[in-house]
């Protein structure tokens, strides 16, 4: 099953290491969970670029801070 972001938005444009397929992916999921929480009968989804790179940089400093 394919979900609306990784449709909608070009699958990891942020390099080789599929950050962004995941982070995609981990979005699809919660907005499929809130849907199904409130019995939505449709999906309408804003455009996350922004929420996609939000969340890469949090992964990426969260990351950072635990390394070193």
């Amino acid at each position: 099953m394919q979900y609306a972001p990784t449709r909608i938005f070009p699958i990891n444009k942020f390099g080789d290491s599929e950050l962004g397929e995941s982070i995609d992916r981990l979005l699809a999921k919660e907005i499929i969970a809130i849907a199904q929480t409130y019995k939505a009968g449709s999906i309408v989804l804003p455009k996350l670029g922004d929420m996609r790179e939000q969340i890469q940089s949090e992964i990426q400093h969260s990351s950072r801070s635990r390394t070193g």
